[in-house]
């Protein structure tokens, strides 16, 4: 089951990119491919020594602009495909660092699945302890948890409100049923981030390469869902851990997302991970256009209610500006809001 890793970095990440890849060597990795989407120059010098450490062991293709997640992990796995010796591929964020016995686990796991034509309809995924929904959906048998049930807008449907503020009210979180499944290793989710991603090379055939036009966020779930489109699975292995170095800006954040979003300073960041979100429920998620533009108006009336008295006026402004561009499909990079 020879095995490439393939990890994008960019901006001045190499430190944390360096102990993923060192890890990688510790596990015995086949052969790991970096796509540099151009880092700062101290950060892309450093690779380049790195490069001619383990030249037998790492490639690096370096870009002269930073495309985004969706077209770096592309041009990863189309990479690693020039390989004939590449049988599977794993699919890690920079700030990705594998527990010893993640890559071994994955590879068991798949050797003991029964299913018919694995190869072209399966993915497994490592998990990420900070990202505890994927984790809940496992426990609780809810694969649809990590996107959330039909005709949502973002995080908020109006069928959730009840249940929602009874616990508010409550202060209490109900806790049922998850310690039947307590002692679950694995289970199928609906999608998955890009970091964890195991799969074999012939699933390429069924859904193809990231989408650009995504540019930034989303892009990962878009891209694994079109696994269970196609009538296949994602497994999500709970024993398969890889640690997030550096924690994404979404777990950090507390309070409620639309609290943040009024109040985000980081437009690029907000511009995509709505416009996006917003393109990906109208083409997947939507079966009720009245229940969704329902969500949608409540939803945008909040976080509005919020920013104006906080004159983020700019956020609502982008805000709508991604909204309607999610709406009607305008995609690919916004020369506003370029990395």
């Amino acid at each position: 089951m020879k095995t490439f890793a393939i990890i994008v970095t960019y901006g001045n990440r190499f430190l944390l990119l360096r102990k993923v890849v060192l890890e990688l060597l510790n596990i015995k990795i086949d052969k790991i491919v970096i796509v540099d989407n151009k880092s700062e120059k101290e950060s892309a010098d450093q690779l380049i020594k790195l490069r001619k450490e383990y030249k037998s062991i790492i490639e690096v293709v370096s870009l002269n602009e930073n495309t985004g997640s969706a077209k770096g992990y592309a041009i990863g796995i189309r990479k690693a495909l020039e390989y004939s010796d590449c049988e599977f591929i794993w699919l890690l964020d920079d700030d990705n660092k594998p527990d010893e016995n993640a890559l071994s686990v994955l590879k068991e796991f798949w050797r003991d699945l029964k299913v018919q034509n694995k190869n072209e309809r399966v993915c497994l995924a490592s998990h990420r302890k900070d990202r505890q929904i994927y984790k809940d959906a496992v426990i609780k048998n809810n694969p649809q948890l990590v996107l959330g049930r039909k005709n949502i807008f973002r995080a908020f449907h109006i069928a959730n409100m009840p249940s929602f503020l009874r616990n508010r009210i409550v202060k209490k979180i109900k806790k049922s049923n998850i310690s039947v499944y307590s002692e679950k290793t694995a289970g199928e989710v609906y999608a998955v981030p890009y970091g964890g991603m195991f799969f074999n090379k012939d699933l390429i055939d069924l859904i193809g390469y990231p989408d650009e036009k995504l540019y930034l966020y989303v892009d990962d779930h878009e891209y694994s869902y079109r696994i269970i489109k196609k009538g296949g699975a994602i497994w999500l292995l709970l024993n398969s851990t890889i640690r997030d170095i550096d924690q994404s800006w979404h777990v950090q954040a507390k309070g409620f997302a639309v609290n943040r979003i009024a109040k985000d300073t980081n437009h690029i960041r907000l511009y995509y991970s709505i416009r996006n979100r917003v393109y990906f429920e109208r083409n997947e998620l939507v079966t009720n256009r009245v229940v969704y533009y329902l969500n949608m108006i409540i939803y945008s009336l909040i976080v509005v209610g919020i920013a104006l008295p906080n004159f983020k006026f700019k956020n609502i402004r982008i805000y709508c500006i991604a909204l309607l561009h999610g709406l009607t499909g305008k995609m690919g990079i916004n020369k506003n809001y370029e990395l």
